[in-house]
């Protein structure tokens, strides 16, 4: 594989990483579980609202250079400012990152070790978070080469041992009385991975200028190609969470907690064991989303 080639697909898992978080374990199962066996037609909005409207904010910041202020800037500078301080404050501190450690909390640490102090927890999650964002230059080496493989590993293992093994019957009527599209656009918009493009598409692009690529069209066709590999990875990921969702849709209602699908799944697939994997799963998901957070706010509020 030559260096251009490996470069493309490091950053491009780095991104997949760092757009699979939270809220992406969450929703594309619950959205399996109301729209049964029409499931397609919900992950298809889901996929054009997170995946596509994602692609589109990494191009545009691609072809900005990765400043978020010329992104926003035609409509005026104060705009800009205010504009891209909300999203990264919304990103960062206020909602996206502590929903990163919060998940990890419930989903990967409360099944395995009931009654963990959560303050511990959450001083242990941002002191990792901390070691490996403080140099901004290895956020995507580490992500990328490490920590998305192993990610991708257990994530497709789950899927494939649950599609061989089905884990229960397909309901044949929906949970929801509204439009299923819209209902998937609605859950795919609600991952924040739109927002976070713009953010997450700073950081592939300062690897790429870091590993010498400094041509204008080439950045952005590095980028985009980048954007490209994580969105395959996200859609295909996505499909196979929804689909194991959707055979939990004749036992569990609209009222289910959504966060406690994956335990259900992973319990009914795997056993005993699946706790841990769905630990190692949660754990990874989130604390690359939080550092993929962390780096790019960090970066935008030094910037301005």
């Amino acid at each position: 594989m030559n260096t251009k080639n490996k470069d493309i697909i490091i950053t491009g898992f780095a991104l997949f990483a760092m757009f699979f978080g939270a809220g992406n374990l969450i929703f594309p199962p619950y959205l399996g579980v109301i729209t049964g066996d029409k499931f397609l037609i919900g992950f298809l909005g889901f996929i054009i609202a997170d995946v596509g409207l994602s692609l589109l904010a990494i191009l545009a910041s691609a072809k900005s250079d990765g400043d978020t202020g010329r992104v926003f800037g035609r409509a005026g500078k104060l705009f800009a400012i205010i504009l891209g301080s909300a999203i990264m404050i919304c990103l960062g501190p206020l909602l996206a990152i502590p929903r990163t450690a919060a998940t990890t909390f419930e989903m990967g640490i409360i099944p395995l070790i009931p009654g963990f102090n959560a303050v511990l927890f959450s001083t242990i999650f941002f002191a990792i978070t901390l070691a490996l964002t403080i140099k901004p230059s290895k956020v995507v080496d580490i992500i990328g080469s490490y920590l998305t493989p192993a990610l991708l590993v257990c994530l497709l293992a789950l899927i494939v041992i649950g599609i061989i093994n089905p884990i229960g019957d397909v309901s044949s009527t929906q949970l929801i009385e509204n439009n299923l599209f819209a209902e998937g656009v609605a859950q795919g918009y609600q991952t924040l991975d739109t927002l976070a493009a713009v953010a997450f598409s700073t950081v592939a692009i300062t690897a790429i200028i870091q590993r010498g690529y400094s041509d204008s069209k080439e950045k952005v066709k590095l980028t985009l190609q980048s954007g490209l590999i994580s969105g395959v990875f996200l859609a295909l990921v996505y499909a196979g969470l929804t689909y194991l969702g959707s055979m939990l849709s004749t036992t569990y209602g609209v009222d289910t907690p959504q966060a406690s699908l994956m335990v259900v799944i992973t319990n009914a697939i795997l056993g005993k064991p699946g706790k841990i994997i769905l630990g190692i799963i949660v754990s990874l998901a989130c604390l690359t989303t939080s550092i993929g957070l962390t780096s790019s706010a960090a970066s935008y509020f030094s910037n301005i």
